[in-house]
């Protein structure tokens, strides 16, 4: 795998159990000229995990969609199709939970813009959260995160142009606004060019401890790009946040 991160949504000893029935394996994907490609990766990587999965109809997955609103429902169709049509048999097999389902991050966090942690299970075997483009849709403290990582974007524009002021791009690293309401309490994130070999099971049941609480593997070019150079780490709000 080239790279995949492991997240717990908070330091909660509690919520740090694994639960594997309700631990999701999550995309991203943004609009971005690319997106057709990136959905056909991500759709090949679900089924790598999915077929080389032991017991693939306990897996859970998620997308973060920041797409235009008026695509979501076209394009989560044919997405949640395509799924079906090259993963269905092995993930849904003696299943009664719905396959596919929608939600929004809007409604989720409600008119007061916050994090519930909820007591609850995801809907379906894959679902689909729509992200908003525009920054006024998530908190204060995000937007300002969100500013930050597209500020240091743009300084790198001419190396990947499409993602100089791309709020899609950073919506994965705030996938919990999402995830902690539809009661997931870790989940494993991958790229979408990722192919799975082997079992995730392990890998989403690795502990985690109150000091030890998100797991990434290690950069495969040390030499190439990366957000410390270009990412303000003394900016007062990030240094808040222990980035």
């Amino acid at each position: 795998m080239r790279r995949l991160v492991l997240l717990a949504a908070t330091t909660h000893a509690l919520l740090l159990d694994p639960d594997t029935s309700n631990a999701p394996v999550v995309f991203s994907l943004d609009a971005s000229p690319k997106l057709a490609d990136h959905a056909f990766s991500a759709i090949a990587s679900l089924s790598s995990v999915a077929h080389a999965s032991k017991n693939a109809s306990s897996l859970r997955f998620a997308f973060i969609l920041t797409v235009p609103p008026k695509t979501v429902e076209p394009f989560t169709r044919a997405l949640c199709g395509a799924i079906i049509a090259v993963a269905g048999k092995k993930m849904h097999v003696g299943h009664e939970t719905p396959f596919c389902a929608r939600r929004s991050l809007a409604k989720l966090m409600g008119d007061d813009k916050k994090c519930d942690v909820a007591p609850k299970k995801l809907p379906a075997r894959v679902t689909f959260i729509h992200f908003p483009q525009e920054d006024d849709g998530y908190p204060p403290r995000v937007r300002r995160v969100l500013e930050l990582f597209c500020c240091a974007q743009r300084r790198w524009k001419g190396q990947r142009p499409e993602l100089a002021t791309s709020l899609g791009n950073h919506a994965r690293f705030f996938a919990y606004l999402a995830l902690l309401p539809l009661g997931a309490r870790r989940a494993v994130f991958l790229d979408a060019d990722t192919l799975a070999h082997d079992d995730l099971t392990d890998l989403i049941e690795a502990p985690l401890t109150n000091d030890k609480f998100v797991a990434a593997a290690r950069r495969c070019a040390p030499g190439k790009a990366a957000y410390k150079p270009r990412f303000r780490f003394r900016d007062p709000l990030v240094q808040e946040l222990g980035l």
